[in-house]
């Protein structure tokens, strides 16, 4: 069975947050004036819809805290391309959670910047998030290689296995 692309970034969401999770956990006590309870500082910051171990799976929660610490606890390991990958993660991710559709390009896109997220902070799923994203490649190109050759096909009239219609009509 095919996997959808929504599927595809469905995963890859999931391989983010375990990744992601170690890495914001070790530069928020890290950085935080309230060392071991930074999640509980920030969810009462004002935070809405945030549940107890929110930041445990869910990599919305995660990318959210990137972004609003990021002065204090992130801009001195990642690169500002890094800053706008987090970004725009957070906008795909809500997309994702609301149901919009991923075609190839946004699937791409998202399977690519997730890889990229994962390799800045040296996560070890990002090689599988990678996998993924050359995977949809090969598909997609393997889907227009037998396009190509059906239009060619038809394109010359010529189609294995069938005989020339003088053959099989008689001419008048």
């Amino acid at each position: 069975m095919a996997v959808s692309n929504r599927d595809r970034v469905g995963k890859a969401f999931e391989q983010l947050a375990v990744g992601l999770k170690p890495y914001v956990d070790r530069r928020m006590v890290r950085f935080h004036p309230q060392r071991d309870e930074w999640f509980e500082h920030w969810k009462m910051s004002g935070q809405t819809g945030v549940g107890p171990d929110a930041h445990l799976k869910d990599p919305q929660i995660l990318l959210r805290v990137m972004a609003d610490f990021w002065s204090v606890a992130f801009r001195q390991e990642l690169t500002s391309a890094i800053r706008n990958v987090v970004f725009s993660l957070r906008q795909r991710r809500n997309d994702w959670a609301h149901n919009k559709p991923f075609h190839f390009d946004d699937t791409y896109r998202a399977l690519d910047e997730i890889h990229q997220l994962l390799v800045a902070i040296d996560a070890p799923d990002a090689d599988a998030v990678g996998a993924e994203r050359d995977a949809l490649l090969k598909a997609r190109f393997e889907a227009e290689a037998k396009k190509s050759a059906v239009e060619s096909q038809a394109a010359t009239g010529v189609v294995k296995g069938l005989r020339p219609w003088r053959e099989v009509a008689e001419p008048h």
